[in-house]
């Protein structure tokens, strides 16, 4: 789901990905969300997970062990 800053939503995405862990569908939802913000010219963006991996990953604590 993408808000404005004042919290109304701007746009939602629901999809299949077929058979996948959680974890290749929290970086999925995260890619997704990020696709939604380009074409709207978005330069800021605060995004909320309760996947620590993908959290703790991108905040570049933990290392990413497998590229896909």
């Amino acid at each position: 789901m993408l808000l404005d800053p004042d919290g109304v939503v701007v746009d939602e995405l629901a999809k299949g990905i077929g058979w996948a862990t959680n974890n290749v569908a929290e970086y999925q939802a995260l890619i997704e969300g990020l696709r939604l913000a380009r074409p709207r010219g978005v330069d800021r963006l605060a995004v909320f997970s309760d996947s620590t991996l993908l959290v703790e990953q991108m905040k570049g604590r933990w290392k990413v062990k497998h590229a896909g």
